[in-house]
């Protein structure tokens, strides 16, 4: 059985605990945010304090980022 594009953003939706701007806004001080755009996207505008970590490098960085190390 093929899904479809629709068929996989329902299925990630139904794992995902989406939040209003509001909600996100409030938790900003209390949360590591981390930019998964690309570094030109980035610095074109992002998220004060925001850790700039391109989505194809996450998962190599998550382990080992200073800020996100215990």
């Amino acid at each position: 059985m093929n899904l479809t594009a629709m068929d996989l953003v329902k299925r990630a939706k139904s794992e995902i605990n989406e939040i209003s701007c509001e909600e996100a806004t409030s938790m900003l001080d209390s949360a590591t945010v981390i930019d998964v755009r690309e570094p030109t996207e980035y610095e074109a505008g992002h998220i004060a304090n925001a850790l700039p970590i391109p989505r194809g490098m996450l998962e190599f960085s998550l382990n080992s980022h200073p800020s996100l190390t215990n």
